[in-house]
């Protein structure tokens, strides 16, 4: 395909290898896919059309997930996207301790990358947090392409989300700690510490109680933060255990009874 060259990599990782594309790269901008991403034909020509009035913001669209084909797929459209300047869109974007950003979505001015690095390559799971949280901090502001889509294939096996081991784990916190110091680095307010308490606290609610250490370092920063007020997600039972014995002691039990069900649905028919 022209324009299109291949270079083979020294497999030390995604982040790895993003930063050895960007090294054999010269384009004045960038986009990084991984492999299981679509774009549409004008997605890249919708996201340079919004950086010709100022190279140093960063472009982005929306995205939608699919699995199979991405006809049909429901788009993201949260009410942040939208110009903004990058600290209250990344606030905008953590308040809610889900933050979702998709590489493809975002098109970035190579003089940022230049002047503020490339990609963490310590870092597995969640990369992508620390790198973007690290980027948009320090541009002149998004500007959003509404047509722009990126199509994300979810689902897949293998896939760096999908990773349950003690590295990836230890990755995930590294990455949102170091993207938090980025984010009160450039403000600390209390909408910045706000949103870095709860994006955190996403993370200790999804996490727990596997790696009690790793959930114990988080915990700490939440409190050297003020505090969240993000509240855990969970069934009913979940929500009124919670508020009899605390979250944690609800959880355990909810994974318990998860395991049990499990275990019984396993089990073979018995005549």
């Amino acid at each position: 395909m022209d324009g299109v060259r291949l270079v083979s990599g020294n497999h030390k990782g995604a982040a790895a290898a993003r930063n050895l594309a960007f090294s054999e790269s010269a384009g004045s901008f960038v986009l990084y896919l991984d492999a299981d991403d679509l774009i549409g034909p004008n997605h890249v020509e919708l996201l340079v059309a919004r950086l010709a009035e100022n190279g140093r913001r960063v472009a982005f669209g929306r995205w939608e997930r699919f699995s199979k084909k991405p006809a049909g797929a429901q788009v993201s459209e949260p009410e942040h996207y939208r110009d903004m300047p990058g600290i209250e869109w990344l606030c905008r974007d953590w308040i809610d301790g889900a933050p979702m950003v998709q590489c493809g979505m975002f098109l970035i001015p190579r003089t940022l990358i230049e002047a503020h690095g490339g990609w963490d390559e310590r870092l597995s799971l969640l990369d992508d947090v620390e790198f973007f949280s690290r980027i948009i901090g320090k541009s002149d502001g998004l500007a959003y392409a509404p047509h722009a889509c990126l199509h994300y294939r979810s689902d897949v096996p293998g896939s760096l989300s999908r990773q349950v081991s003690r590295a990836a784990y230890e990755s995930a916190v590294m990455s949102c700690l170091l993207a938090v110091e980025h984010l009160i680095s450039a403000e600390d307010s209390i909408r910045t510490r706000t949103a870095c308490a709860n994006i955190l606290q996403a993370f200790e609610y999804q996490f727990y109680p596997m790696f009690s250490d790793l959930s114990a370092k988080v915990r700490a920063r939440i409190v050297e933060l003020g505090g969240s007020d993000l509240e855990p997600h969970g069934p009913p039972v979940f929500h009124l255990l919670r508020r009899w014995i605390g979250w944690r002691s609800a959880r355990r039990i909810q994974q318990l009874a998860n395991g049990i069900s499990q275990l019984a649905s396993a089990r073979p028919n018995e005549a």
